[in-house]
């Protein structure tokens, strides 16, 4: 019988832990008689567990790659629901048995329909002990404690309080709230901070990843987090399922709010002003989305290849990563939408009166012909239908005919662009020139 073994062991201890499980379970293996055709290894990190193997583990069979599942003990398969059913199903639909080494499951011995009692019965401890682990977060947070590992940018902890650090971090959100009420944007404000160097939250906290860039991210969960007026909100996410990575915010008359339980870095009017800003912005966003920009993902920065970015106040595209990051990415160009749809405007016109001339559409064929394309004088043909469709109304090319006919622009550092035209448009272009 060709077994999978399954194992799940602490980030701490990987390698230890892994090695250990695997020499156990193999020896069960041995002692029976069977052998072993693949091993699948699920980290545990804190509360949570990547059960990526897991799942790997379900589709191996399916597809019949194994006959029966090894692990320690039931827990390690029942505890999950979506990893549990699946694994109910294999038992009931594809005849694949799961062994347990503690000997507490075994269903070559036992009736695999009991899988199902077991399943609920640890769903129900699991649900159980976080509703617990809950309970006791609660209990922490009304008692004025910060539950998390992490404290906002600008605080530190001390005796479970949240304390303003003394360096520049408090400053630096006092500047952050400053500059946005002034009107500033979050791309401004996060390029100004690269610029000069302000260190960002992920290198505050030292984290393995961490980066000396600020990120958008960052500068939205400043601008809404209440811990900087002096209250402590805890409880804005809870888990969907015990042991899993899924998070839900939660409604904010829901979450554990305990007022002035430290100090505030933020007045709680500039807080509210920012609010309210940040509430137009997103409804004037969703408005704006409404109407997608003309050309949205065709136009690229010539300097760094980044794409360019549309500015309703500059009525142009900007360079993306410039935005961004500031001029130590890329240097400051705008080009103006109406600039390049003229541009266009003024090219494909010149494609319409080029076409129109029969020596110029017979010596197109030949070009298209020896080029190696497949009925030239038919692309050609099309070619004429689709442009005297434009002169219907004159010459008022429309912006979805624009768009339809331009592969990519590339703007260069004084915002000139240069258009590559769809396939068989941009065989012309050389003769435009």
């Amino acid at each position: 019988m060709k077994c999978s073994l399954y194992i799940r062991v602490s980030s701490q201890q990987y390698q230890e832990e892994k090695k250990e499980a695997i020499e156990t379970l193999s020896a069960y293996i041995q002692e029976n008689g069977w052998s072993v055709a693949e091993v699948y290894t699920d980290e545990i990190k804190g509360r949570n567990i990547v059960r990526k193997e897991a799942e790997t583990m379900i589709e191996d069979g399916d597809y019949g790659r194994y006959d029966a599942i090894v692990t320690y003990d039931l827990p390690q398969l029942a505890r999950n629901g979506h990893i549990s059913e699946e694994i109910e199903r294999l038992i009931t639909e594809r005849g694949i048995h799961v062994l347990t080494v503690d000997g507490s499951y075994n269903t070559l011995e036992n009736d695999p329909a009991h899988f199902a009692l077991y399943r609920n019965l640890y769903e129900k401890e699991a649900k159980k002990r976080s509703e617990f682990i809950k309970s006791q977060i609660r209990k922490r947070t009304e008692s004025g404690k910060f539950k998390g590992s992490i404290p906002p940018y600008g605080y530190q902890l001390k005796d479970g309080k949240l304390v303003p650090r003394k360096d520049e971090t408090p400053g630096v959100v006092r500047r952050i709230y400053k500059e946005y009420l002034d009107g500033a944007g979050m791309d401004g404000i996060r390029a100004r901070l690269n610029e000069e160097g302000v260190r960002s939250p992920s290198s505050i906290v030292g984290k393995k990843n961490a980066t000396k860039e600020w990120k958008k991210t960052s500068l939205r969960k400043i601008l809404s987090n209440p811990h900087y007026v002096g209250d402590l909100v805890q409880g804005r996410e809870r888990t969907l399922e015990p042991y899993e990575r899924k998070r839900e915010k939660v409604p904010e008359d829901q979450q554990v709010l305990i007022p002035n339980t430290h100090e505030a870095i933020i007045s709680r009017k500039d807080f509210e002003a920012v609010r309210a800003i940040r509430k137009d912005h997103q409804e004037t966003h969703f408005l704006k989305t409404q109407q997608k920009r003309l050309f949205r993902g065709i136009m690229h920065c010539n300097e760094c290849g980044s794409s360019m970015w549309y500015r309703e106040n500059r009525k142009g595209y900007i360079c993306g990563r410039h935005a961004r990051y500031g001029n130590d990415y890329c240097t400051s160009h705008v080009v103006k939408e109406d600039y390049v749809k003229g541009q266009l405007t003024h090219e494909l016109i010149q494609f319409q009166n080029i076409l129109r001339e029969p020596e110029t559409t017979g010596g197109l064929a030949e070009e298209l012909w020896e080029m190696g394309v497949a009925e030239p004088e038919r692309v050609v043909s099309d070619m004429k239908e689709r442009v005297e469709q434009w002169s219907l109304s004159g010459y008022a090319i429309g912006d979805e005919t624009l768009r339809a006919f331009v592969k990519e622009i590339i703007v260069t550092e004084d915002g000139e662009p240069h258009v590559t035209y769809k396939s068989p448009l941009h065989e012309m272009e050389e003769r435009l020139e």
